[in-house]
């Protein structure tokens, strides 16, 4: 409830208000799921990608549909790519299909260059669980990024 006040605070009572309450809203669910259960369901995922690409075009959103359209797609082919030469060099998948969704979806909401500062954000955030959780952690363990993508986004957007 603050952050939508917050929001409503920042942006007043527009389109745009309705939208970043709607993306958090996604966010804060997919987070949530993905924490407990390690799964990030399409019922959310696609749905991000989607609004993100419908509002930038209506123009509730202050990004063009050219840059949510870009940010999209480079998000999820980089987050596609990175798990590619993950299972290269490890073996295995080092994420699932639903990061490089949910990331891709945030892409879409924000465009290229923020989505960038976001996914830096989200791995710092990773980064700084990971070692403070340094006996949970030890490389064989998986992280889920699901909730860290999810929070940077909400952050980056409320934060205006």
């Amino acid at each position: 409830m603050p952050a939508f006040l917050w929001i409503l605070i920042q942006y007043g009572a527009t389109p745009r208000t309705i939208a970043i309450s709607i993306a958090c809203t996604l966010l804060a669910l997919a987070a949530l799921i993905d924490n407990d259960t390690g799964f990030l369901p399409d019922t959310l995922t696609i749905p991000l990608i989607g609004l993100g690409l419908l509002l930038s075009w209506a123009q509730w959103i202050p990004i063009s549909l050219y840059s949510a359209t870009i940010g999209a797609c480079l998000t999820y082919a980089a987050m596609w790519l990175l798990n590619v030469f993950y299972r290269e060099l490890r073996g295995l998948d080092g994420m699932g299909g639903g990061d490089a969704k949910l990331a891709s979806g945030i892409g879409a909401w924000l465009g290229l260059p923020d989505v960038l500062w976001v996914l830096s954000l989200a791995c710092l955030l990773g980064i700084i669980v990971a070692a403070v959780s340094s006996g949970r952690y030890n490389g064989k363990q998986s992280l889920r990024f699901g909730p860290y993508l999810a929070a940077s986004a909400i952050v980056w957007m409320v934060g205006g």
